[in-house]
């Protein structure tokens, strides 16, 4: 029987790669298609629920602030995205603050590749990864026009 993190093998690991795939242009889609207000917070929400479910499914004898950093990719990247549609909502945003956004961005992208190598639970799990970089690419679209003030 395999343990908890078992690496994934052959057909395995395609077809878990394909699902990602499909979960993430799936989330995507249905982010962007999705009128009014749910594009402003349903990145948000996916990228948080995604990180609970990294932090609760890992093993529960892993160090804690391992379990944090491995499922912190999530929540780093809504706390930015909110961050900079509460700047644009108090009027402070500016067009110099775009650029900066976006670099910052590569924080919570690098977040997620840390969980990919050391995530302490199953393997299985790295498939919320595609809805997660899909809500990730999408929250840094309109973080960034956010904290820039230039929408498209």
């Amino acid at each position: 029987m395999p343990t908890m993190d078992a690496p994934l093998h052959g057909r395995t690991k395609v077809w878990m790669a394909a699902l990602t795939v499909v979960l993430g242009l799936v989330t995507l889609l249905v982010i962007i298609f999705s009128p009014g207000l749910p594009q402003f917070y349903a990145a948000p929400i996916v990228m948080c629920l995604i990180s609970a479910a990294y932090f609760f499914g890992s093993t529960r004898d892993a160090a804690l602030s391992r379990r944090i950093l491995t499922s912190a990719h999530g929540l780093v990247a809504a706390i930015m995205t909110l961050g900079a549609i509460a700047l644009y909502a108090s009027g402070n945003s500016r067009p110099v603050y775009g650029p900066p956004f976006l670099f910052l961005y590569f924080i919570p992208l690098g977040l997620a590749g840390a969980s990919l190598i050391s995530y302490p639970g199953p393997k299985a799990m790295h498939v919320l990864q595609g809805p997660n970089v899909a809500a990730m690419l999408w929250g840094a679209l309109i973080g960034g026009m956010a904290a820039s003030g230039e929408w498209l």
